[in-house]
């Protein structure tokens, strides 16, 4: 690549030889070929001629030398158009990229106190191209924030070089291809945030993914296909103790295929996720039961599960809504069903706070339940309407329950909620049937 004219290494090492003032001696000359690499990556590639037309960034881009002054060193606001929008932070001033200034002072460049580069924060810059090998090249990277740019092509594999990387973030861009080998076992371990949202990727969702360290993963509005990974210890490495961090998992808007596995309802398993998105997939089977531990079953003072919001909408989920989904999760705000095949009844019991979430059955002047929105839409559900729900009261903002095949009239305490919070009511107040 270095031999050819146009492509980014060779400007970059073009750029190293004739502006960038570097020695072959100086340790951060990798680090500043890296990034000047993922900078002619990034623009329009036009002629060197106009610079004005080759930076398509919408911040920091590079000038020509030519139209630089000896002012160079001075902020960058000192002597360009404030349209360029470089400027400074509570932390001081930050230059242009390719600028002479060190790398550690460009835009979205962070440095540790050592001037090893350890985060890069480019997002919403209108960058425009493909992510080079060379950014793995920057071994102490702990952050990547691309998000939301005009990205293409796959993400390099090099990325799974980056051991200490924390936060891996390429959310909204174009990106295509399968991500399988950006984050494996051995390397990457410490990787707690992965958000690869609003992409094209294709294959399936790797289970190397899931390392022990992870807290959040987004990977919703792709084209993902196949099933969810297991999440057992086999996946997990240190099995339960190894998923124990997993706060959220947004796997949404893809076309995923198969049933929910059953370890992502265990709180033993996962007891800090609050947060399960798996709507609009392709999914099939039954809503797996919450499950608590052996020695200690549902209301004997078993964990709880930590979840607040659950969506599993737009899906082929068949059978009953399981009881433990109510039972396990008093923490649960925001609950979406709907668009599936789901039958049975609406037990009065999810919404019954004499008893729900003791042991002693005391009642309460506060509601034991915190949920706010219930989607349970475009289902087979049968039976009447249970009055429990009008319980929810004043906190009940959301409730969905048209397109089934429930009977008899609806609650008229829980039509009476529309005059308060609730603004989203999809049942027949005036009829038999919602």
């Amino acid at each position: 690549m270095l031999t050819d004219e146009t492509s980014p290494q060779h400007q970059a090492a073009t750029w190293i030889i004739n502006e960038a003032q570097v020695y072959p001696w100086d340790p951060f000359l990798i680090q500043r070929y890296a990034l000047a690499t993922l900078y002619y990556s990034t623009t329009s590639n036009k002629s060197d001629t106009d610079s004005s037309e080759r930076s398509n960034w919408s911040k920091c881009g590079h000038i020509e030398i030519s139209e630089i002054n000896s002012k160079e060193l001075q902020p960058i606001e000192e002597h360009v158009s404030t349209s360029a929008e470089c400027g400074s932070t509570v932390i001081g001033s930050y230059y242009r990229f390719l600028s002479f200034a060190s790398e550690c002072r460009w835009y979205g460049v962070t440095c540790d106190s050592d001037g090893r580069v350890t985060k890069l924060d480019i997002a919403d810059n209108n960058l425009s191209g493909k992510i080079p090998s060379e950014i793995g090249a920057l071994i102490y990277l702990s952050e990547i924030d691309l998000s939301r740019n005009s990205l293409y092509g796959s993400i390099p594999n090099e990325i799974g070089n980056l051991v200490d990387l924390f936060t891996l973030n390429l959310s909204h861009n174009k990106l295509t291809g399968s991500p399988s080998k950006i984050i494996g076992s051995e390397v990457s371990s410490k990787v707690q945030d992965i958000f690869l949202s609003n992409n094209i990727l294709t294959g399936g969702i790797p289970g190397s993914f899931f390392v022990p360290s992870l807290r959040n993963i987004d990977l919703s509005g792709n084209t993902f296909t196949g099933e969810i990974p297991s999440l057992t210890s086999e996946v997990m490495n240190d099995g339960i103790e190894s998923s124990r961090h997993l706060y959220s998992i947004n796997l949404s808007r893809n076309e995923l295929s198969g049933s929910i596995p059953k370890t992502l309802f265990s709180p033993y398993d996962f007891p800090n996720l609050q947060r399960v998105n798996l709507g609009n997939n392709k999914l099939s089977g039954t809503i797996p039961k919450f499950s608590t531990s052996e020695d200690s079953p549902i209301g004997s003072g078993g964990i709880y599960s930590s979840l607040k919001y659950l969506d599993l909408g737009i899906n082929s989920i068949t059978g009953s809504i399981p009881h433990s989904l109510f039972q396990m999760t008093p923490s649960l705000e925001y609950l979406d069903l709907g668009v599936n095949q789901l039958d049975g009844t609406i037990a009065p019991e999810w919404f019954d706070f004499e008893y729900k979430f003791s042991t002693d059955k005391k009642t309460s002047s506060q509601p034991s339940s915190n949920l706010k929105d219930v989607i349970l839409w475009s289902n087979k559900l049968s039976g009447k309407i249970p009055i429990q729900i009008a319980q929810l009261g004043a906190q009940l903002e959301s409730l969905r329950l048209s397109f089934n095949e429930l009977t008899g009239r609806v609650p008229h305490k829980l039509c009476q909620l529309r005059s308060g919070s609730l603004e989203d009511l999809t049942v027949d107040c005036a009829g038999l049937n919602p």
